[in-house]
């Protein structure tokens, strides 16, 4: 039988999430507060149209106990004075990754919670002028199945 296979091309540029920047309130208190604006607007986007993908396409939420994989294509816009050709710079891939595990975990339709991600693979790349960023998606189950790692 074939894993279950779920593709999802979410027209949207990840948010960097994790990093906090910290001030005092007037009574003293110290307040974190995540450093990326527009953090909480852009996670419930995705996870929206993650949430719609999914029911377009016929996933069902998988249990607890199964294992996923994923693979993440962060497809980000280049800056016209940029002319790298690898995007090496911030924002760093696993601030990335961690926005999107947990826009797929919001969007609570697609696993019970980002614990289940056994096997990942992530890329953050440029697109060519004419395109659009996205967030590029395949998620399957029982990646292990598949993967053979081997102990060195």
């Amino acid at each position: 039988m074939a894993n279950h296979l779920l593709k999802i091309k979410v027209p949207l540029e990840a948010k960097p999430q994790g990093s906090k920047t910290a001030f005092k309130t007037a009574q003293g208190r110290v307040v974190l507060v995540e450093a990326s604006k527009g953090l909480k607007d852009t996670r419930t986007q995705t996870s929206a149209w993650i949430r719609a993908e999914a029911i377009r396409q016929g996933w069902q939420k998988l249990s607890k106990d199964t294992p996923v994989g994923i693979i993440i294509i962060f497809r980000m816009a280049r800056p016209k004075t940029v002319t790298r050709e690898h995007h090496t710079v911030k924002p760093d891939t696993d601030k990335m990754v961690r926005f999107t595990l947990d826009a797929i975990t919001d969007a609570e339709n697609i696993w019970v919670d980002d614990q289940q991600v056994t096997v990942i693979h992530a890329v953050k790349q440029y697109v060519q002028p004419q395109e659009q960023p996205s967030i590029n998606l395949q998620i399957w189950e029982k990646p292990n199945d598949e993967f053979q790692v081997q102990n060195s």
